[in-house]
């Protein structure tokens, strides 16, 4: 993302969309900057005028004034929009993929993924392919690529080296930032944020060790993809902990964000779109009296509930056959199933709904966390005499694959 200056706008790299977005952040109004929704087609991609240019994933975004430039990680380039213009095109990079350094035009870049300009006629990014960071000048009669710290000799020439220029090494950044004297680097694959002294060239580790989450001045991180600074702190977007984590440059203190108030915020419009799974289930008949709900969410083979994100729970019943506890809706942390539900059940018709969000990943590796968003509705008729226990059970199905299963009445 960056921001404009007025702090009014905020544009934002919507990778899979393959476009960049602008947000009005007074009304809350989003339109695209530029973009089609589509990945390219041509290769590298042909520049134009905006809004209709076709762009590759980009990545990440720094802003200079009224030029906007675009870590083009699809097709191994910068690129840039004038903001007033609207003309669109390669800032730096052929568009082959490689380690070469020279000309903006001739220089080969390799999966470019965050920028940052220190203020001075250099705009840095992390070449992540190529385990580096680099630099592209901007501005001046013959602007160059560069190669500030790693190998900058192949594609696989990686690791996890403090050092001098090309002596260094390190392995997939992803994030870099500058706070006007140094960079510092989300070194992903590392698990480390390292800070790197441009004018000498020479990269340390700041911090970080072996993979995990601790805070403190001994702090570990998981794999962090992104970083921003301001006043002092640094932020971390500490992607396999799903948290963002806050250091104190000065100390290395560190510490993990904590959004409160959070379930304060108003819900959303009920007739907005919904993207999950919508079941719509047969008609259940109960008994009257007490009873109760139970949900049983069963996961993919190889996969296990998220303990760190918040799953949710929400229901609603209607027509006044099924009166549901105070606190059946949850917000619940590595939730355990089945969850249980203690109601009555009055003779009538009605309609039980559910709205659920679980977070759940990779057993093995945790290197994969997916989100089953599900609505459910359920017709229910309520007799003098019948079952008084409701079971619905939802079968998670494999990536593009599985089943779903219906109510069970016991």
């Amino acid at each position: 993302m960056a921001l404009s200056a007025d702090g009014m706008t905020l544009y934002v790299a919507d990778t899979d969309n393959h476009a960049v977005r602008q947000i009005n952040l007074s009304s809350g109004e989003v339109s695209t900057l530029v973009g089609t929704g589509t990945q390219a087609r041509q290769y590298p991609p042909a520049p134009g005028q905006a809004p209709a240019v076709e762009l590759s994933s980009p990545w990440d975004l720094a802003l200079a004034g009224q030029t906007l430039y675009i870590a083009m990680a699809g097709s191994h380039q910068i690129w840039q929009t004038d903001l007033v213009s609207g003309r669109t095109q390669a800032f730096a990079g052929s568009g082959r993929e490689g380690t070469l350094d020279g000309p903006l035009a001739a220089a080969e870049l390799a999966q470019p993924s965050g920028l940052a300009l220190d203020g001075h006629g250099r705009l840095y990014f992390a070449d992540s392919e190529g385990s580096s960071i680099r630099w592209a000048e901007v501005g001046g009669a013959d602007p160059q690529v560069g190669t500030l710290v790693g190998s900058g000799a192949n594609l696989f020439d990686f690791g996890d080296v403090d050092g001098i220029g090309n002596q260094a090494r390190l392995q997939h950044p992803l994030g870099v930032v500058s706070d006007g004297a140094q960079l510092y680097v989300a070194d992903t694959y590392n698990s480390k944020i390292k800070r790197v002294d441009p004018a000498a060239s020479q990269i340390i580790t700041f911090l970080g060790d072996e993979h995990g989450w601790r805070d403190g001045d001994r702090p570990l991180f998981y794999e962090p993809g992104g970083l921003d600074y301001a006043a002092g702190r640094l932020y971390v977007a500490d992607t396999n902990n799903h948290a963002i984590r806050v250091i104190e440059t000065a100390s290395g203190q560190t510490s993990t964000l904590v959004i409160s108030g959070i379930e304060g915020f108003q819900a959303s419009d009920p007739e907005a779109e919904f993207y999950g799974r919508v079941i719509e289930l047969p008609e259940a008949r109960l008994g009257a009296g007490q009873g109760a709900v139970v949900l049983q969410i069963d996961l993919p083979e190889g996969y296990k509930i998220n303990t760190l994100a918040p799953s949710t729970f929400q229901w609603e019943a209607e027509g006044d056959v099924i009166f549901l506890p105070a606190d059946a809706d949850q917000t619940v942390k590595g939730p355990t199933f089945p969850l249980t539900l203690r109601t009555t059940f009055q003779e009538g018709r009605g309609t039980l709904s559910g709205e659920f969000a679980i977070y759940y990943c990779e057993a093995q590796t945790e290197s994969l966390c997916l989100i089953e968003q599900l609505r459910v509705s359920l017709p229910v008729s309520v007799g003098s005499s019948g079952d008084s226990g409701l079971l619905i059970r939802h079968r998670i199905p494999m990536p593009e694959t599985g089943s779903v299963m219906g109510p069970e009445i016991g």
